[in-house]
């Protein structure tokens, strides 16, 4: 058994410390529906955060057709003006 500990890619540590808004978690099996996290389906959040990048022009419509399922989230952004 290893006790080192494990290592975060560069890329990743670097987006965290610049605090772009260039992370994304994705909420899926093993999360809490119920007290105390009262945490909603993922499906909500992936809406939730497409209608956002809809509405500040990081997306186009049409750019991520099913924004609820998350199989489809992988989208290139192009930032607007």
């Amino acid at each position: 058994m290893s006790t080192s500990e494990p290592t975060l890619p560069p890329d990743l540590v670097l987006a965290v410390a610049e605090r772009s808004g260039r992370i994304a978690l994705v909420i899926g099996a093993g999360c809490s529906l119920e007290y105390p996290t009262d945490l909603k389906l993922s499906s909500f959040y992936s809406a939730d955060v497409h209608r956002r990048l809809l509405e500040e022009g990081v997306l186009q419509p049409g750019d991520c057709p099913k924004p609820e399922d998350r199989r489809a989230q992988v989208v290139t952004a192009t930032p607007g003006p």
